[in-house]
């Protein structure tokens, strides 16, 4: 008799236990997938930005012969997976390398992988130009 009030006793505590476990996991779970939402929202906010940003991209128009220009180069930021930001539509910095007196300096700036690769092209025109000169 003892043994089973003893066994009804115990029961009723690990289950109680158990219950308010499960609880509180189910309570933190419906936490996280609050904070989910509002994560995928703001993701989609924010790439809605950096997509209106890209989309109105300057035109840039780049004097290389008055900068004294030496060289045009894309920097990728890199993301936790390793990949380019470029690739998630996160527009990377270009650079452009100049001479300013006797120092060598960069002008970095944003710009989509287009208008660089245009600028690329431009830059190599420019080259071309001043190695025939």
């Amino acid at each position: 008799m003892f043994s089973a009030i003893w066994n009804g006793i115990l029961d009723h505590v690990y289950r109680n236990r158990f219950t308010a476990a499960v609880q509180a996991a189910e309570h933190e779970l419906m936490e996280l997938q609050a904070e989910l939402r509002e994560v995928k929202e703001r993701h989609k906010l924010l790439s809605a930005a950096i997509q209106s940003l890209e989309q109105a991209d300057a035109n840039f128009a780049i004097a290389f012969s008055a900068m004294n220009a030496f060289s045009i180069e894309r920097i990728p930021r890199c993301t936790i997976e390793g990949a380019t930001a470029e690739s998630y539509g996160v527009p990377c910095k270009s650079v452009v390398g100049y001479f300013f007196k006797d120092e060598v300096r960069e002008w970095m700036f944003t710009c989509s992988l287009a208008t660089h690769q245009r600028l690329v092209l431009e830059f190599k025109e420019y080259q071309a130009a001043k190695t025939k000169n």
